[in-house]
């Protein structure tokens, strides 16, 4: 549990939680955090969801680092109003089965870390409206099935993701590639 004064805070612009393990949640009260540019959750082991209003709110954030929450089972459709995004790093989000649709809207996303998403089976289509998007990690993402008709889809929209510089499709299991 975080601590109630943590509210008060509104000029704060980082904020670490890294390895909270008892975190199961993040409180609503933190919607008043609307400075808030770098969220680092890595390691809160117990994190299961983002609130719907703290995504809502929270829209001036650039970077959000939920590396190893290995609890965390899916993202909400609101996560496509933090449109301030670059960085959003997964990795290693066991439990995380499939990204929503609303992750077009992140059309400033620079960076995208799905590394060791293990139970990641579907990518969305509206990953190709990521024209800003450099780099993409999939390494390890062995149940990851769409790979195939999301490198179809990522064809037609080739020339929009055109400042990619990374990607990384490493050892993505029952997949035929096909680039």
């Amino acid at each position: 549990m975080l601590p109630h004064w943590i509210e008060t805070l509104t000029s704060l612009h980082t904020l670490d939680l890294t390895g909270c393990c008892e975190l199961t949640v993040l409180p609503e009260s933190m919607r008043v955090l609307m400075n808030v540019k770098t969220l680092n959750l890595t390691r809160c082991t117990a994190l299961t969801l983002l609130p719907v209003l703290l995504t809502i709110t929270l829209t001036g954030l650039t970077a959000l680092n939920l590396q190893n929450c290995v609890s965390l089972t899916a993202l909400l459709e609101s996560l496509g109003a933090m449109t301030g995004l670059t960085m959003l790093d997964l990795g290693g989000c066991e439990s995380l089965t499939a990204l929503s649709a609303s992750f077009g809207a992140l059309t400033g996303m620079m960076t995208l870390n799905l590394e060791n998403c293990m139970q990641l089976t579907l990518l969305p289509e509206s990953l190709g409206e990521l024209t800003g998007l450099t780099t993409l990690d999939l390494q390890n993402c062995d149940a990851l099935m769409a790979l195939d008709a999301t490198i179809s889809y990522s064809r037609k929209i080739a020339g929009k993701m055109a400042k990619m510089h990374f990607l990384r499709v490493a050892s993505v299991a029952k997949r035929k590639c096909d680039l």
